[in-house]
């Protein structure tokens, strides 16, 4: 079985309060960023929201939302029922450093 190579350009936006204690970052997918080529599925549709609060010095929270159509053949509804063990695993990881 041959493998699905998939492609996706994002358009990043960060906004923080003058105080540093809420962030939102915006994420667009651009499908149409670069040219088609072959064996390469371009993700059709995603967007990606991130909402940082510091409710006090030694805590932050993240709300996480990220929707997306994958393209190819894979079902967007199965996709996204997996999409969020990925940025789980980031924010663990990125715990573990700051605590260093």
């Amino acid at each position: 079985m041959a493998s699905i190579k998939q492609s996706a350009v994002i358009h990043i936006q960060m906004k923080m309060d003058s105080l540093n204690h809420f962030l939102v970052v915006n994420g667009i997918g651009e499908p149409n960023y670069t040219p088609q080529k072959s064996g390469i599925v371009h993700v059709p549709r995603s967007m990606v929201n991130w909402y940082v609060t510091m409710p006090t010095n030694n805590t932050i929270t993240i709300r996480y939302i990220f929707d997306a159509d994958p393209g190819g053949s894979l079902p967007a509804w199965l996709v996204n029922m997996f999409i969020d063990k990925a940025p789980y695993e980031s924010f663990k990881k990125l715990a573990a450093i700051l605590k260093q």
